[in-house]
């Protein structure tokens, strides 16, 4: 996916996550999620809303919290090639993390985390994305959107 096309993406899911913020109080309890998806389907023409795509959870996490993000084009460098699934594994935590985990963004000093202590034998990659405004379980930049470079 282009840069482009995970920053529209994000921009849906923020779409969708300030709908959903407005709404949620006024649908009935058992309904909640059905309603609410449907609601979400007309509001974005979506056939089905794409959970699965990390872009579209940040967008919708940030817009129903109402966090205002610029959501910046970075690079940086992670410990391992990219996870094709789009996120990186908390295994702490036994959950996703909300995006791609970097050791480091270029030009800042490297986060100590379980990934980096590990990271014997694994290659260095440097990588491009949209830098999310939460960080990893253990304190590393999150990106979107992650390509090698």
């Amino acid at each position: 996916m282009t840069e482009q096309a995970t920053l529209e993406m994000i921009r849906r899911g923020e779409d969708a996550g300030r709908l959903a913020s407005q709404v949620e109080d006024t649908l009935p309890h058992p309904w909640y999620g059905r309603d609410l998806n449907s609601l979400l389907f007309e509001q974005h023409g979506f056939d089905s809303l794409p959970w699965d795509d990390p872009a579209f959870r940040a967008g919708y996490r940030a817009g129903q919290a109402g966090i205002t993000w610029e959501w910046p084009v970075v690079e940086g460098y992670r410990y391992g090639d990219i996870p094709t699934c789009g996120h990186s594994a908390n295994t702490r935590d036994e959950c996703p993390e909300l995006g791609v985990s970097l050791a480091a963004i270029d030009g800042q000093p490297e986060v100590w985390s379980f990934a980096v202590v590990g990271a014997a034998g694994r290659r260095r990659v440097h990588v491009r994305g949209i830098l999310l405004p939460w960080r990893g379980s253990d304190g590393e930049p999150l990106v979107v959107g992650a390509v090698e470079v």
